[in-house]
């Protein structure tokens, strides 16, 4: 066996090892989440997962907790799309807020025309 050859990003050795104890589905301030240990579980793009309905977050939430030592991405399907899709939707959003800053003239406010001197 060739001991320089690759590893495989798919090797137990090299999966993440679970790290949290409780998994919750939790209503939030839009939505409904997912927590572990209390702490709302993030994409891996930094986005906190926000789910439509309670039903999807406890879906989500019996993968998290069925995973044991390790954790497998390839056992969660639920959890990968929901990354997924919270991801693509978290970059058109910041993407959104780049093309259009507020900005004071573009602003809507409730201005008085103007009077003629008199």
């Amino acid at each position: 066996m060739m001991a320089d050859a690759p590893r495989s990003p798919f090797r137990p050795a090299e999966r993440p090892r679970r790290f949290y104890t409780a998994v919750a589905a939790a209503p939030l301030e839009s939505g409904f989440g997912v927590t572990l240990d209390a702490r709302a579980l993030r994409t891996p793009a930094g986005v906190r997962l926000m789910l439509p309905r309670l039903a999807l977050a406890e879906l989500v939430a019996a993968e998290w907790s069925a995973q044991e030592g390790v954790i497998d991405y390839g056992l969660m399907p639920a959890t990968r799309l929901a990354f997924t899709a919270a991801d693509r939707l978290g970059r058109r959003e910041r993407r959104r807020r780049r093309r259009s800053p507020v900005r004071p003239e573009r602003t809507c406010s409730a201005i008085s025309p103007r009077r003629p001197p008199s």
